[in-house]
């Protein structure tokens, strides 16, 4: 199967196959009216138990593939932390086969990453705060929804599968719900919730400074994605920006483990070979945002609250953000900016 652009050369899909891919890695669910998001954190205190969670959990999962019917309300998406794989009895040379950024945890390179001053891990939420006692983070249910019924309804059939697989394996802790999440009022809320900012009722494209979201948009090849994605999402080829013909799409593997990247090579990776393929690292960070006083604006300062999970027990190199020219802020519609908006934007 390939792509055929108007450019018109063909681009091949890398054999990627999307019933093995997690969908929150391809899709952006929010091209398909899911505003309303939901993350929720558990730790296996008992592999058993913690096993079958996973089997429980496998039918929920939403893969990569094409709906072929009509989109769901809801979706679900799995990642595990080092530990939670370790708590699973992940074989070790499975496990030392990660990168050592994953293994050590956005906690302990705090530092490395600048997470210091505000930012210090004594400010993340208290689910955070601590990375090996009886209170680490295992396993992350990421939930994404049309409306908040679709959301706790999803939500309700994770803490379903939980209930069963510590019921049939007689483990009544063997997979535990996290608390510890925070918002303005508490810090020990069950999830995460997440939305899109709503103005009068409706969706906006704006995060909280007033920004038009989604630099991060990248195209890679075998996505099958609509091919116009590709401007502004890929990597420009020196043709006209504001058509196909001007960009490419990046390697799969600059995204997903198990294929080639843009260096046509091949990453090192963790065996056997279903955790060297179709998975990706998956980086959760929560931004707390101070505005300074109204006479400033644009200026502020940035707390960050942050861990790092893989996607689907494998691994692949982290996407990196695109600045796309469809998306400058401001600009609702997907074309090129002029130069006179850019000027004044910059």
């Amino acid at each position: 199967m390939a792509i055929i652009f108007k450019s018109g050369t063909i681009e091949p899909d890398s054999l990627l196959d999307l019933h093995d891919v997690q969908g929150g890695v391809v899709k952006v669910y929010a091209r398909f009216g899911m505003f309303k998001g939901r993350y929720v954190c558990f730790r296996v205190n008992k592999s058993n138990a913690g096993r079958r969670f996973v089997l429980l959990m496998s039918s929920l999962i939403t893969t990569a593939a094409p709906w072929k019917t009509a989109v769901p309300d809801a979706t679900t998406n799995i990642a595990f932390t080092y530990q939670g794989l370790r708590s699973l009895r992940v074989p070790v040379n499975t496990l030392h086969g990660f990168s050592d950024e994953f293994s050590m945890g956005m906690r302990a390179r705090r530092d490395i990453l600048g997470d210091t001053g505000p930012s210090s891990s004594i400010h993340w939420d208290p689910i955070w705060q601590s990375a090996f006692d009886d209170q680490a983070v295992h396993i992350m249910i990421l939930i994404n929804g049309k409306s908040l019924e679709a959301v706790e309804q999803r939500y309700q059939a994770v803490l379903n599968a939980v209930r069963d697989a510590n019921q049939k394996e007689q483990q009544p802790d063997g997979v535990k719900l996290l608390s510890g999440h925070c918002d303005d009022q508490r810090d020990d809320l069950d999830y995460q919730e997440a939305s899109l900012i709503y103005k009068d009722g409706k969706p906006t494209r704006k995060e909280h400074f007033g920004y038009t979201d989604g630099i991060s948009d990248t195209f890679f090849k075998g996505t099958r994605s609509d091919p116009s994605l590709v401007i502004g999402g890929g990597k420009p080829t020196g043709g006209d920006p504001t058509t196909i013909a001007g960009w490419a799409p990046l390697e799969t593997g600059e995204f997903i483990f198990g294929h080639k990247d843009e260096a046509f090579e091949y990453p090192a990776a963790p065996a056997p070979p279903m955790f060297s393929r179709n998975g990706t690292y998956l980086v959760y960070r929560k931004h707390h945002q101070r505005h300074w006083p109204q006479s400033f604006p644009v200026a502020g300062a940035m707390v960050r609250r942050s861990r790092c999970f893989p996607q689907r027990i494998r691994r692949t190199s982290l996407p990196q953000s695109w600045r796309s020219p469809q998306r400058m802020p401001g600009l609702e519609t997907p074309r090129l900016p002029t130069k006179r908006e850019l000027r004044n934007w910059l």
